[in-house]
């Protein structure tokens, strides 16, 4: 009997130890070890963590696991979710040729620059007024002169002075402001031959009958030049010149009809386009949320017209209230962003003059830029201790923009 009794206190030991040792957790010291590793880092069970959660609409975060060591079991787990502020910018901007030519409707505006503009007009003169303007320079033994006996085209022709032997009569004109380009004029030549010229020049006002010249005629001849101008010239002349003896055919020379055509092409003074769509789906990471504002960094002279509209991108109607504004400046806020998610902005240009109104860029959602093209202190900016002149701001002083309300 006391063998048997033996083992059964050992079956009674054995089932204690078991029953202890499914217990352990309860009582082992290894539970400040669990841990939550979050992007590398550590942190001690029962410590608070912070984490980071992917923004709207299917936020998820992989970067995060709780490890726990063998034996133990999870009891509780607290989370509290709360929103929080986007931690990125989400302003974006049109400044480029890149955003400017992705446009598909537009007319009668440069989309291949670093700027939005109108295309220039053409540069033309026919003499039809019976002056010259201040763009010219006459020059020589005696002046040309615009007069209607003989004429090329029109009424009116510009003629050389009468000059002798050895004599010329100069015509020039400033092209110094007009961008490259190509050019054409009509000539007409009544001359000795090989003798007496009609010389053309580009950026050398001292050019003769021999040398330095880009183009010259002789005898009796007409016709219609065509010329490259560069970006930097800066003078067109024409001469008559005379060598030392023999008059032949009237002695003189005409010319008519001048015309420059920008190198990106000639508009007629009016253009507009419409923007790529544009909206909070479109930028940052997706949240639902409303329009910001929208701010236009433009050069518009007072003789230019500026106006602009917003479309509902959907279908090209223009949203109610936003048609034909002319400010640069506007919160966008005040747009049902659920009724209209998506909008293009449509701008109209024109102008009587050769002043081009310039649009360097367009910024949403709060982003500030401004090249000071125009005087800052028409629209709102207060100098004090500095001055602005020709598009840059100088001094010893401070400048105080108007209140910016960015939602």
């Amino acid at each position: 009997m006391a063998k048997g009794g033996g083992k059964q206190g050992v079956a009674v030991f054995l089932l204690l130890l078991f029953a202890v040792s499914t217990q352990a957790h309860y009582f082992s010291s290894n539970e400040s070890t669990v841990l939550v590793e979050n992007d590398g880092s550590s942190e001690v069970l029962g410590q608070e963590e912070k984490i980071a959660i992917g923004s709207f609409p299917y936020g998820a975060v992989e970067k995060v696991k709780v490890s726990i060591p063998d034996g133990q079991v999870v009891q509780t787990m607290n989370l509290d979710i709360k929103s929080a502020d986007l931690a990125t910018s989400t302003a974006y901007s049109f400044t480029d040729s890149v955003d400017f030519s992705r446009s598909t409707s537009y007319s009668g505006v440069d989309v291949n620059s670093s700027s939005l503009s109108l295309l220039p007009q053409e540069w033309s003169w026919d003499f039809e007024s019976g002056s010259f303007g201040p763009e010219w320079t006459l020059g020589g033994t005696s002046n040309w002169y615009i007069q209607s006996s003989t004429v090329i085209s029109g009424s009116q022709t510009a003629q050389a002075g009468p000059i002798s032997a050895n004599q010329l009569t100069s015509l020039t004109l400033d092209v110094s402001s007009i961008p490259a380009g190509s050019g054409t004029f009509r000539y007409q030549v009544s001359s000795e031959s090989s003798f007496d010229y009609l010389v053309f020049c580009i950026d050398n006002t001292g050019c003769s009958r021999t040398t330095g010249f880009n183009q010259r005629w002789a005898g009796i001849t007409s016709g219609t030049h065509t010329f490259n101008l560069p970006a930097t010239a800066q003078t067109l002349t024409w001469k008559y010149t005379k060598d030392g003896s023999v008059n032949s055919g009237q002695d003189t020379a005409w010319i008519d009809d001048i015309v420059i055509t920008p190198t990106g092409g000639a508009g007629n003074g009016e253009g507009s386009w419409t923007s790529p769509a544009f909206g909070p789906q479109l930028s940052g990471q997706g949240e639902p949320r409303s329009y910001g504002m929208m701010y236009m960094d433009a050069y518009i002279l007072p003789d230019a017209d500026f106006e602009w509209s917003l479309l509902d991108a959907a279908t090209g109607l223009t949203i109610p209230g936003f048609d034909g504004l002319t400010e640069v400046m506007l919160d966008l806020g005040l747009i049902d962003w659920e009724s209209y998610p998506l909008l293009k902005l449509q701008i109209d240009m024109a102008t009587n003059t050769g002043s081009l109104p310039v649009v360097h860029g367009i910024h949403f959602d709060g982003l500030l830029h401004d090249d000071f093209d125009s005087n800052p202190s028409l629209y709102g900016w207060t100098l004090s201790g500095v001055g602005w002149s020709s598009g840059s701001v100088s001094g010893t002083g401070t400048m105080e923009s108007s209140e910016y309300y960015i939602r």
